[in-house]
């Protein structure tokens, strides 16, 4: 019992077997994952070391890209990346600088009639 409903023994220790589409190596692939994916037409995956190896290889492309357009030595510099987050900080920063500065402001000012409480309050008769 998994979660109060019962489980079939056939499905708990299937194991489908499916073949790696780069070197051929058969991959198994257990239980229900295994199951829908040869449901689903799949008769092929990658193994483990065939897509450790794919993405070493991608990642070596992707660096060499990078180094080809960053052939100057500016590979540190990715100035749009960072400006938008340090103007997002400068404008934060005029705000609470802005917000103090006009607090300090009215503070300094004499209290103007409006905002001045009555020097005795009438109670409302009954």
């Amino acid at each position: 019992m998994a979660g109060g409903k019962p489980v079939p023994a056939f499905l708990a220790k299937t194991v489908f077997t499916l073949t790696c589409r780069s070197c051929g190596t058969p991959v198994e692939i257990p239980g229900r994952f295994g199951f829908k994916l040869k449901g689903s037409g799949i008769n092929s995956t990658l193994c483990s070391r065939c897509r450790q190896l794919q993405f070493q290889e991608a990642r070596a492309n992707d660096l060499a890209s990078v180094d080809e357009q960053h052939s100057d030595g500016h590979l540190g510099q990715s100035t749009p990346r960072r400006l938008l987050p340090t103007a997002a900080l400068a404008v934060a920063l005029l705000l609470v600088i802005g917000s103090i500065w006009l607090g300090r402001r009215s503070s300094d000012q004499e209290p103007r009639p409006q905002d001045a409480a009555p020097a005795v309050i009438p109670l409302p008769s009954r």
